[in-house]
């Protein structure tokens, strides 16, 4: 995968930040998963028409500064897409945390993960704080670089991967549970376009990308609240409706 910037020059680098989710692979089998989930996603800002760099003002040229910031934000805009992606199985597991506060919740996902046997889940960060908690936590060895927008691992507990997604509120009660999600990147560009009707500069920013979720599971929390007992109500009401369909 390579970076283009708006001077040509390339890199080889791997887009996404060590701790991601996400398995940056570089072939994707067509016969297994073909182009439905390819997607192109954009993002740019407006340039303020000084030829003056900043260097040539400050000393300090903040370009490759906003083009990180961009780069940052193509990651987010990944993160969000594959994440309601995952979001949408049908496979859900509803685990009953009634009654339990939040320094018994690290006890209670251990004992999901040793009984579902699941490879890696994606937490909220006051989830994340309660599982460290856990005698059995084995914190990330590999330091991620954290951000307030991408998804980085903390650590695992009996062969579980846990990740936070600083996006999702502390009060999210669903979780997603997955065997690997692999992405494979076609393109990342950074350049610079002027708009022939202003003449205004802008940075644009690409990305071209696949991605394939194995397995997903969405995990619903049910706590002392009407509002997940509907939630599991509503679940059941079309299981039943989906089986009465498929016998007919």
């Amino acid at each position: 995968m390579t970076f283009t910037n708006k001077d040509s020059s390339e890199e080889v680098v791997k887009f996404f930040r060590n701790g991601s989710p996400f398995n940056e692979v570089d072939y994707l089998a067509t016969s297994e998963f073909g182009d439905k989930n390819r997607i192109t996603e954009e993002l740019s800002v407006a340039g303020n028409g000084d030829q003056r760099t900043s260097a040539d003002v400050f000393g300090v040229d903040i370009s490759d500064m906003v083009n990180s910031l961009l780069v940052e934000e193509l990651r987010s805009s990944v993160s969000k897409t594959i994440m309601k992606k995952c979001t949408q199985t049908k496979d859900i597991l509803f685990i009953d945390a009634s009654g339990k506060n939040d320094l018994e919740m690290g006890q209670f996902f251990v004992e999901t993960i040793r009984f579902e046997n699941l490879s890696n889940v994606i937490v909220n960060g006051n989830v994340g704080a309660s599982i460290m908690d856990s005698p059995l936590f084995v914190n990330n060895t590999v330091q991620p670089i954290l951000s307030s927008s991408t998804i980085y691992h903390i650590g695992s507990i009996l062969g579980c991967n846990f990740y936070v997604d600083p996006i999702m509120r502390f009060t999210h009660d669903e979780f997603i549970a997955f065997d690997t999600i692999d992405v494979q990147i076609f393109d990342v560009k950074i350049v610079e376009v002027v708009n022939e009707a202003t003449f205004t500069p802008r940075t644009l920013a690409k990305i071209d990308y696949t991605y394939n979720i194995h397995f997903p599971k969405k995990i619903m929390v049910l706590m002392d609240t009407s509002k997940d007992l509907g939630k599991f109500k509503a679940y059941q009401r079309d299981v039943k409706i989906s089986d009465i369909l498929n016998k007919n």
